[in-house]
């Protein structure tokens, strides 16, 4: 089976996207007016003939077929006018010049064994004509049928790009193309372009070119093969998967130690940084910011959550969380970490407060929301803020703390999973069917583990985490997943354990 991707496909960058509001407008939708049109769904069943023979017969011996063909376009462009060498107009246009296309060229061992496969399809135009000249293997199950397909799908593949190549030089052939003067020299390469030295470069300009001989860029209805193909193949064939990988649990043991005995030892540090019981927001901020880190990571860590979607919530979690501390980190202003503790202890009494408007959930009990809203003073005396806590989004937090980078790295791709977004549950609840008759469209699939682990993220987040309180409160040596400390250089005090908060 081919890969439905042989090549990474060229994009344009960020930089040439246009803001217009909320919105990155791309390179292409800045032009306006345009017309979508479908290489997949609306011409590479069309050019499915084209596509067998370059699938099964060496390239250069295609192009020489086709140089053939287009002689017989030239010498026919009154009878081919308003048809194009697709499936649907072979069967429309005069039997004469269909067989002067063909007749010759189906004798041939190689070719006619190639185009037999198109005498499967049921829905096939001109299926009678086909039959004259084709003969279908009684042991044909449709293999090298599926093997074009895949070959073809991407509009951008060689035999997708060669077979678009045909589609521009017929048109020029019956003389229907008109060429400026100022991109002569792009059509003399495009018209050479089976043989030319730089086929990626040139295969760009065969595409844009042939997507102007497209039937509905002309404002003519699509034709109904097309459709018809798609359905037949729906009908007619099975959904193919390639099964997940085999699982094997990450080996985290040795991690898990670690971050314990780290968490440990930065609680002794909390400890002798701590100097009386009054509220002291910086401290308590940057380290508890530091231990939620931690704590997430370390039950990631336990149940394999790593490589689930619960993973990458948990990373999208600690990226906030450590972009909180980066900014406090930054400000080092008392009132902000006041500001930023404040608002935790009023989004207590806010959700105290509408506790009881409907059926109360079942993560959290009343008790533990008014002890919350009420730990540093009376909530009686809390005013409630909306909105974000610093009257900043996370990306503006960011980029004051001088960490746009590490926000441009993470944000985007994992807040799918937060919200929900339609990447985030395609990739999640659904696999490809690999049958390219299908189009590769979506099977829903049980949980499963992913194959990608967010624990080295994870791990990366507490050390720059861990950095921030060493900044702060110096000096704190231990990393995660870093070689131990000697005897010498370990903290003498044992690690002091927290009580439980509930």
């Amino acid at each position: 089976m081919a890969k439905r991707r042989s090549k990474r496909i060229e994009v344009s960058p960020l930089s040439s996207h246009k803001k217009s509001g909320k919105i990155l407008k791309s390179p292409m939708s800045q032009f306006g007016g345009m017309q979508f049109s479908s290489w997949v769904n609306e011409v590479l069943p069309e050019m499915l003939w084209a596509a067998l023979l370059l699938d099964n017969i060496p390239r250069e011996t295609c192009i020489e077929k086709f140089r053939g063909m287009l002689r017989v376009v030239e010498a026919n462009k009154e009878a081919l006018t308003d048809r194009k060498l697709e499936l649907s107009d072979f069967a429309k246009i005069d039997e004469a010049v269909f067989d002067a296309l063909f007749a010759d060229l189906c004798k041939e061992e190689e070719v006619g064994k190639a185009l037999s496969h198109l005498l499967l399809l049921e829905s096939l135009p001109g299926l009678e004509r086909w039959k004259k000249h084709l003969t279908l293997a009684d042991d044909d199950t449709g293999g090298d049928l599926t093997s074009a397909v895949a070959m073809s799908y991407n509009h951008q593949s060689s035999i997708a790009t060669d077979c678009q190549w045909l589609r521009v030089i017929t048109e020029n052939a019956k003389g229907r193309l008109q060429i400026s003067s100022n991109v002569a020299q792009m059509f003399q390469d495009v018209l050479t372009f089976p043989e030319h030295a730089e086929p990626e470069r040139v295969g760009g300009s065969v595409r844009a070119l042939e997507m102007t001989t497209r039937g509905n860029v002309e404002g003519r209805k699509l034709k109904p093969f097309a459709e018809a193909f798609w359905k037949e193949c729906w009908d007619r064939s099975e959904c193919e998967t390639r099964g997940d990988p085999e699982y094997k649990a990450p080996d985290h043991k040795d991690l898990i130690s670690d971050i314990h005995d780290v968490y440990g030892k930065l609680i002794t540090h909390y400890m002798q940084n701590t100097e009386n019981t009054l509220v002291d927001a910086r401290r308590e901020g940057a380290f508890g910011l530091v231990f939620y880190i931690m704590h997430l990571s370390f039950l990631a860590l336990k149940s394999t959550v790593g490589q689930t979607v619960q993973g990458r919530l948990t990373l999208r979690s600690a990226v906030e969380t450590l972009i909180t501390l980066k900014y406090l980190s930054a400000k080092n202003d008392p009132t902000i970490w006041l500001q930023y503790r404040n608002y935790g202890a009023s989004q207590s009494k806010l959700a105290y407060l509408k506790y009881d408007e409907a059926n109360p959930p079942a993560f959290v009990s009343r008790e533990l929301l008014e002890d919350l809203a009420n730990a540093d003073i009376w909530m009686e005396h809390q005013d409630i803020k909306l909105g974000a806590w610093a009257d900043k989004n996370l990306r503006t937090m960011a980029t004051d703390a001088g960490v746009k980078p590490l926000y441009d790295k993470y944000y985007d791709g994992l807040s799918g999973y937060v919200h929900g977004n339609w990447s985030a549950v395609s990739h999640t609840t659904f696999q490809v069917c690999v049958n390219p008759l299908h189009r590769f469209h979506q099977i829903p699939v049980p949980a499963r583990f992913f194959i990608d682990d967010a624990t080295p993220d994870l791990v990366s987040l507490i050390n720059l985490a861990l950095e921030e309180v060493t900044k702060l409160y110096p000096p704190f040596k231990p990393r995660v997943g870093r070689p131990k400390e000697t005897a010498q250089e370990a903290d003498a005090t044992e690690a002091i354990q927290a009580p439980p908060r509930e």
